[in-house]
């Protein structure tokens, strides 16, 4: 670190924020040779987890690997997607974005979220590494990959903050640049996730970026614009998903994959918990997956017979007195449905209309188990009272569950038939290929 930069940190941020904005240079546009995309190949994510394992064993944040990668639990997870720069064949910068899972998110070990209100999506941004060759360059790089982050993160998958842990002496460049403010004013004097080194845990409201940003570069030249490089500048060379917005997951693991990375070239599988083999076990519930994931001696409590999808839909439920819930669903299955509430409503039966944009908009009959405190909540189908719901009703549920499916493994789906009523025999409904 140098003297100036020391001496920068040093200051109030009250006059430590502008003189970084004065110093710091947005590309006036996008590098032409260099294209942004998620890791999808063995040798992309090969690259980027070699990228990051030498970034962070020369900041001290690991110890060399025999590998020559970084991996960690948290990569073997849908949840997470790796995002690359490249140019030609080659990685130049890498970046994780970690959305909410079951392990949690990795500064939740040393980090407090409750101050995040209720209903809020984040994703950790992690492993963030440039290649050597292009440090003089990094900016042409760094805040591409931002772009492109912060662009993925919002659209493809309803990201409300994102969160980082850095170590103190780059916080102020998050603060000043980016706008991030802290979690908390207290400094963690080790962390564990990058070899015990300190931390400062901060987030950043996606929802009001775009406000901040003006007010904060909305008058600077195009060099010192931030607020016109994120939101005006085209994303050319931005490779994103070809998928729904509405289905909020890019799997790109083949067992191959899950193979090659998490048992030959590390033993990150060997050292999960219990718990953690046994969600994975959950997430990927076919012979090809099970065959390498370790077995848990955990005893589930609940068990689930069919997959659940990350999702982005809307619903309603209309109340006795005749109000009106919206609900935001994050995750669907054949069984139930689960997501975020605007307000608290008693547990019980209600009649959830499903508004799916992309998809065929449903009415089902569910009911509410549990509501958290933040107000998220987790739905059941009804399958064997026929009574609540109708044999149609539950065919076009299981049309939408299946949609989605199909989206993510490209298949195609017939839409279900309409039932003549009476009708005397029972109809089996819709089932899913399991991945």
């Amino acid at each position: 670190m140098s003297l100036s930069w020391k001496l920068i940190q040093a200051l109030p941020a009250s006059i430590r924020s502008p003189l970084i904005r004065q110093w710091v240079r947005f590309p006036s546009e996008l590098p032409s040779d260099i294209r942004f995309k998620v890791a999808e190949t063995k040798d992309e994510l090969e690259q980027a987890f070699s990228l990051l394992h030498d970034a962070y064993v020369k900041e001290g944040l690991m110890t060399p690997h025999p590998s020559g990668m970084r991996v960690t639990k948290y990569h073997a997870l849908p949840s997470t997607s790796t995002l690359i720069a490249i140019q030609g064949g080659l990685v130049v910068g890498t970046l994780s974005i970690v959305r909410q899972n079951a392990f949690g998110l990795p500064l939740e070990a040393i980090f407090d979220l409750d101050q995040l209100p209720p209903g809020s999506r984040p994703a950790e941004v992690s492993s963030l590494a440039i290649r050597d060759g292009f440090r003089q360059q990094r900016g042409r790089i760094l805040f591409p990959l931002l772009k492109f982050a912060h662009q993925y993160a919002v659209e493809y998958f309803g990201v409300t903050h994102f969160l980082i842990a850095v170590n103190p002496k780059w916080f102020t460049f998050y603060e000043a640049i980016l706008l991030f403010k802290k979690l908390t004013n207290k400094t963690v004097a080790s962390y564990d996730f990058v070899n015990g080194a300190p931390a400062v845990g901060a987030y950043l409201d996606l929802r009001k970026a775009l406000r901040e940003y003006v007010v904060t570069f909305g008058k600077n030249p195009v060099e010192r614009n931030l607020c016109r490089f994120f939101f005006d500048l085209p994303p050319l060379n931005m490779e994103f998903p070809l998928r729904k917005r509405s289905v909020i997951s890019d799997p790109v693991l083949s067992p191959e994959l899950v193979e090659h990375f998490f048992i030959r070239k590390t033993q990150v599988f060997e050292s999960l918990t219990d718990f953690e083999r046994l969600v994975l076990r959950e997430m990927y519930n076919t012979r090809e997956f099970l065959d390498l994931i370790p077995k848990s001696k955990v005893i589930p409590y609940w068990t689930r017979q069919e997959k659940r999808y990350d999702v982005d839909l809307r619903a309603r439920v209309v109340l006795e007195d005749g109000r009106v819930i919206p609900l935001d669903i994050h995750c669907i299955s054949d069984s139930g449905l689960g997501g975020t509430l605007s307000v608290p409503i008693p547990l019980g039966k209600y009649t959830i209309h499903v508004d799916a944009e992309d998809y065929d908009a449903c009415v089902i009959h569910g009911e509410l188990h549990w509501v958290s405190p933040k107000r998220r909540f987790g739905f059941s189908i009804d399958r064997g009272d026929l009574s609540s719901n109708t044999k149609d009703a539950l065919a076009r549920w299981s049309h939408l569950v299946a949609q989605i499916e199909a989206r993510l493994v490209g298949k195609r789906v017939q839409a279900p038939q309409p039932q003549q009523e009476p009708e005397a025999e029972t109809i089996a409904p819709l089932r899913l290929t399991k991945l």
